[in-house]
């Protein structure tokens, strides 16, 4: 059944239900248990509590460590498990499969719950519609109201006026309480008050000497509630009090996500300041020896962890420094490899560069040799003589026809250089009178004598590279 279903009485009931059985409404499995318990019994409220203690068969969870004369009142409480907390929920169990047996059951424990709860309930005037928030503030802001209203009356226990200072509660849930004195490592002081009984003034005015408000505050998280409202009021059904005011002191886990809370001191009905102070004296000095021991173990594990992190950053410094030698090592491998496969590839191509150069100046001094013809004999006005002078001095000659072209002369000197193993290959041909160069790029098409070469000359080769 959705929330929009239920009218504002059926929510307040759910609501109050969760509250006294500490089944949250949060939980979707228990929200429906609970709502399944209440429209079972036609939304009576004492009826589906009884049906709730008949299925869950024992007594809420106790408190782990509590001392025999606190754990003797719960006859059953050996019976189940529970995570220690005072204000956990009780053990989910499964429900009979017939609806008219569950209806018989509880029509036997209503009369029953009716019996054991009236009392208290009227006892404490409890009241489960408030929400825990607002609760804790409700009850420090009448608390304190009320003291100074008692100081203003005189009902103090003889301390002068300005010395009496309540402790200072926190104004928070139970539960954050306990998480609260977990983190800060502290005791958690539980001060169940009910006005309607007349020692919850005067026992207020204990609380407030300046000895016990200073021991409260040093040592302990001060949580308090009123029984009139249901997470104080579950707290003193749970704990089986009846007596009040009721005062405990409660040893908290030491994760702070737990619940599982250890009773140290509890102390009930109007106390002198004497006997309060030396319970919650003896209570702080047990502690103060459990938690230098707990402090002890702590820094035993955390100085293990900070070697064991040391050495793991050690390691991970070590391996990172091998890791960066062989990552160093190899980019200096492949380097050197790729710079081995670029000069093998460089000589390779140089290699194939040079025999292309060889192969084509062999097939061009092929196609000289082919294309020369064959040296004339020397006949006059028809056959010139023509001396080739190199810059090393050395030189060279041959006979041409007088017709023949100044390309003819170059294939002759680009053959004779290249059998010669000469490294010119850029020249010009150069007569000294009147001095004139031929180069490549000249005209080549005139002949001998045409440039006055005939019946012989001497021309130089001009190295245009040198």
């Amino acid at each position: 059944m959705a929330d929009e279903t239920l009218s504002a009485e059926q929510r307040r009931l759910l609501e109050q239900l969760a509250e006294v059985t500490d089944r949250d409404n949060a939980d979707q499995q228990q929200r429906r248990r609970n709502l399944a318990l209440l429209r079972a019994h036609n939304w009576n409220l004492d009826r589906a509590l009884a049906a709730s203690f008949e299925d869950d068969h024992t007594p809420a969870p106790e408190l782990l460590g509590q001392s025999s004369s606190v754990r003797h009142r719960r006859t059953r409480s050996e019976d189940r498990s529970g995570d220690g907390d005072p204000a956990g929920g009780n053990r989910e169990t499964q429900h009979p499969s017939s609806d008219s047996t569950r209806n018989d059951s509880a029509g036997v424990m209503a009369p029953l719950a009716n019996l054991l709860l009236t009392p208290l309930r009227i006892l404490t005037g409890f009241n489960g519609e408030v929400d825990t928030q607002t609760a804790v503030e409700v009850f420090v802001k009448d608390l304190n109201e009320k003291f100074v209203e008692r100081r203003k009356q005189g009902a103090r226990q003889g301390a002068p006026e300005g010395e009496l200072a309540l402790p200072n509660f926190v104004q928070m849930p139970y539960r954050e309480a306990l998480a609260e004195a977990s983190r800060s490592e502290k005791l958690l002081l539980v001060y169940l008050h009910s006005p309607q009984h007349p020692d919850s003034g005067p026992f207020c005015d204990v609380l407030a000497m300046p000895e016990v408000s200073r021991l409260i505050n040093d040592r302990m998280v001060a949580w308090g509630g009123c029984v009139e409202y249901a997470e104080a009021y579950r707290l003193c059904t749970l704990l089986d009090t009846a007596t009040f005011p009721y005062l405990a002191v409660l040893e908290p886990p030491s994760d702070p996500q737990s619940t599982n809370a250890k009773l140290l001191e509890c102390m009930e009905g109007a106390l002198e300041f004497g006997l309060v102070l030396s319970k919650l004296t003896h209570a702080t000095d047990q502690h103060g020896a459990i938690i230098a021991e707990r402090v002890a173990r702590r820094h035993e594990a955390n100085e293990r962890q900070r070697l064991r992190q040391e050495q793991d950053e050690a390691l991970q410094q070590a391996m990172e420094e091998d890791r960066r030698k062989e990552e160093e090592r190899r980019r200096k491998a492949e380097e050197e490899r790729r710079a081995e496969e670029e000069e093998a590839i460089a000589r390779e191509r140089e290699e194939e560069e040079r025999r292309r150069i060889e192969a084509e100046q062999q097939a061009k001094v092929q196609a000289l040799r082919e294309s020369m013809p064959p040296e004339p004999e020397l006949v006059r006005g028809e056959v010139s003589t023509i001396r080739f002078k190199l810059p090393d001095g050395g030189g060279f000659q041959r006979r041409f026809p007088n017709g023949a072209t100044l390309a003819e002369l170059r294939n002759f000197v680009d053959f004779t250089l290249h059998e010669r193993g000469s490294s010119i290959s850029n020249y010009a041909i150069v007569q000294t009178f009147p001095k004139k160069a031929f180069g490549p790029d000249d005209d080549q098409t005139s002949t001998l004598a045409d440039n006055g070469w005939s019946p012989q000359a001497a021309l130089f080769i001009q190295d245009l590279d040198s």
